[in-house]
């Protein structure tokens, strides 16, 4: 799994979310895969997703 999520480094992705009952939908740039989370840059915002919540990720370019 980390190989396949390394290899999205560089790329813009949506990133869907599970948290309990509340679901999100964000957009940026894959930065980084740690093995726990995922990191997402969108302008001047980053975003750290556990692996665990994530529901999908599409690659949108």
């Amino acid at each position: 799994m980390e190989t396949k999520l390394r290899a999205l480094v560089g790329r813009t992705v949506v990133v869907w979310t599970n948290m309990g009952n509340a679901s999100a939908r964000d957009e940026g740039t894959f930065e980084e895969f740690d093995g726990i989370f995922v990191r997402v840059r969108a302008g001047d915002e980053t975003m750290y997703f556990p692996y665990t919540a994530i529901r999908l990720i599409k690659v949108v370019e």
